[in-house]
């Protein structure tokens, strides 16, 4: 299911992909899942998503392969888990 993940050679790469996770799922928060979320709920996990994004740019600056994609296999499996949800 994560497959994808494995290829990250480098610290960057990885970071650059959680990065984009968090970017994907804040979107998806406010676009795709609204319907489906209680405002308090949307904004609890939005609001998890913002400390992540500030973790990522403040003590997760030059953090090792190893830390992002642990990190970004936990937005993927939200993400997957929000993809299960149906569409409007």
């Amino acid at each position: 299911m994560l497959s994808h993940i494995q290829p990250y050679q480098r610290p960057q790469n990885a970071k650059n992909a959680l990065e984009a996770y968090i970017y994907a799922l804040r979107n998806r928060l406010y676009e795709g899942l609204a319907p489906f979320l209680k405002d308090a709920d949307r904004d609890a996990l939005a609001g998890r998503l913002s400390a992540l994004e500030d973790w990522l740019y403040d003590e997760g600056e030059d953090e090792t392969k190893s830390v992002y994609v642990a990190k970004l296999q936990v937005c993927a499996h939200a993400h997957a888990c929000a993809r299960m949800l149906p569409r409007v």
